[in-house]
């Protein structure tokens, strides 16, 4: 599901399967003969820095339109809000013909979103969703996926177990789902749910660097006499865990850690993560495929699809009953 990239002004970068990129004479947005075609969908996703493993979203899109007329516009929201409304209108106003978005949240652009169901437009998100807004949806098993890796904390003897996010968790409906399955395996285990151990929105004080804001959160997690620690995502755990490198914490043998997604970075030999690996490939192409059966004019029955995750187990968890 490999394609062409090809930028244009005012448009972004469009992602054409080599078998349309060959045709000769044509460009995205373009017919054989250079009439105008309205050929053109849209994934706008929250890139930053931190995070490596959304070329995988692309790909299952691009995997879903191999053998359709439609290439793909990639924009990046840069996990701004404004960014996001500006590019929405952006692309909508450049003739897109449908949008799959991953929403930097879901307490933003509720007006923009809105409308745009209401007005029809050919819209999916993924990783999460508008509860008020009945648009299709592709999410991982946020949820139960959690509630596993909890689990499997609880089996190894922990119980005094953090919940971490660098963000507050309300903010998003894959982050409260994924603090409901950390809840749901405390409470079927007879562990009490303790917001003293909850850790979210890391407070970057005047002049603060990340480190030094995980640093002083790491110290009140080693105060708490926390035996693990459950990160909203990977890259906040392989964050965490480099704080502990730094205050001399050893992982796992004083602090275990696990993650969720399973980034690229977990698997290196430093890090070696216990985590949920999603299937974001899988999400872009269910997505996509959602999107063009929106723009083929078939009724969309099912609000809501569910993506599996895996379980990856490696080396971030000490057996506290073979210590």
């Amino acid at each position: 599901a490999e394609g062409l990239i090809i930028r244009q002004r005012r448009v972004g970068s469009y992602v054409a399967p080599h078998s349309e990129g060959k045709k000769r004479g044509t460009r995205p947005g373009e017919g054989e003969h250079g009439e105008k075609s309205n050929n053109l969908i849209a994934i706008l996703l929250p890139i930053d820095s931190g995070q490596s493993n959304f070329s995988e979203f692309i790909q299952g899109s691009l995997a879903a339109l191999e053998n359709t007329p439609y290439h793909l516009v990639v924009h990046n929201s840069r996990k701004n809000p404004n960014d996001e409304k500006y590019y929405i209108h952006s692309l909508l106003n450049n003739g897109v013909k449908g949008l799959v978005l991953y929403p930097v949240s879901d307490k933003h652009n509720f007006d923009v979103l809105s409308s745009l169901y209401w007005n029809h437009v050919p819209l999916v998100t993924i990783d999460k969703r508008y509860s008020d807004i009945p648009i299709p949806s592709v999410v991982s098993d946020n949820l139960e996926a959690s509630r596993r890796i909890t689990e499997y904390l609880i089996r190894k003897g922990h119980r005094r177990i953090v919940f971490f996010s660098e963000v507050p968790i309300d903010m998003a409906s894959s982050l409260r789902e994924r603090f409901m399955g950390y809840c749901r395996a405390l409470s079927e285990n007879g562990i009490p749910v303790d917001n003293r151990l909850v850790f979210d929105a890391v407070d970057f004080g005047s002049g603060d660097t990340v480190k030094e804001a995980l640093l002083k959160r790491l110290e009140n997690i080693v105060r708490m006499e926390a035996t693990a620690v459950q990160c909203v995502a990977d890259g906040v755990a392989i964050w965490l865990m480099r704080a502990c490198k730094a205050s001399g914490i050893r992982v796992p043998r004083d602090l275990s850690i696990v993650g969720f997604d399973d980034l690229p970075d977990a698997a290196l030999p430093d890090i070696n993560l216990t985590t949920m690996r999603q299937d974001n490939c899988k999400i872009g192409e269910m997505a996509t495929n959602i999107l063009l059966d929106q723009i083929n004019g078939k009724t969309i029955t099912q609000k809501e699809a569910i993506c599996h995750t895996a379980f990856i187990e490696r080396g971030s968890v000490l057996d506290l009953g073979h210590a």
